[in-house]
């Protein structure tokens, strides 16, 4: 303490110590700043990385498609049979640690007019125009992550509003639940409704219900890196019952498969 007040004397008694102090303080923040910075952004990182995974190992799964031309796939009468097999094995998997994901856009009449929503936030890109002949209207392109049942099993969202996905969300064939970001709160709320072109199943128009609006600062991982899901819609990829016209469900789902170990 004693040394303390003797410092502070100094300082007063002598105006140019205390200066240079100062600049000192000042240089050395300016110096080190950037490496401080850099480490708080690590850990921050670090700490995103470990919350997604949930204390999970994650390995990406591929499937060749030339080995698909090779073998003549396509042309096996019993394709569809086959590729449904496969579909379900991999569904069943150990209790369900093959997952499956993928971020895309989703196709939503009147929606939000705020950029940061929109997949390509360009004027041409902000809109779909009659995406086939037989729909009308002016379709917002919207970011989306598509999810299937295992991934919202293995890996829970944190909901501020409404509820999460449920089992019986991914059988839904006409009102796909789906949960929004956090920055669409105040834009939307629970009940909403929305007209959905649905290219991935049906070809068709299908109705979008908000059940779901997530917390704040929720990520997951993407192979480009981590993406935030406050600006993103959460749709279900809806589970596949039988073979018939299977294949081109299959082939987006697979795709996008991933092994999940504890």
């Amino acid at each position: 303490m004693n040394n303390l007040k003797y410092a502070i004397n100094e300082m007063v008694k002598k105006p140019l110590i205390l200066i240079l102090i100062i600049l000192q303080t000042a240089i050395g923040t300016c110096i080190l700043s950037p490496g401080i910075l850099q480490s708080i952004k690590a850990y921050d990182l670090y700490t995103k990385s470990k919350n997604t995974l949930n204390r999970n190992d994650m390995y990406s799964i591929s499937y060749s498609d030339s080995f698909r031309k090779e073998k003549n796939i396509d042309k096996d009468p019993d394709k569809g049979e086959k590729i449904f097999s496969l579909y379900k094995k991999l569904k069943t998997l150990n209790n369900g640690t093959v997952v499956s994901y993928n971020f895309s856009n989703i196709i939503i009449e009147k929606f939000t007019d705020k950029d940061k929503f929109y997949s390509n936030p360009t004027d041409k890109g902000k809109y779909v125009l009659n995406p086939i002949d037989s729909v009308q209207g002016k379709f917002s392109d919207i970011k989306a992550l598509y999810v299937d049942n295992s991934y919202a099993s293995n890996f829970p969202f944190n909901i501020e509003n409404g509820r999460t996905l449920k089992k019986e969300d991914f059988d839904s064939e006409d009102v796909y639940p789906i949960l929004l970001g956090a920055d669409y709160k105040g834009i939307y709320k629970i009940g909403d409704e929305f007209e959905h072109f649905d290219y991935r199943n049906s070809m068709s128009l299908k109705k979008l219900k908000v059940v779901g609006i997530l917390d704040r600062y929720q990520y997951m991982f993407d192979r480009s890196g981590i993406e935030t899901l406050d600006d993103k819609v959460i749709c279900p990829i809806q589970d596949i019952k039988s073979s018939e016209n299977c294949n081109e469900k299959v082939m987006p789902w697979l795709s996008s498969i991933n092994l999940i170990t504890s």
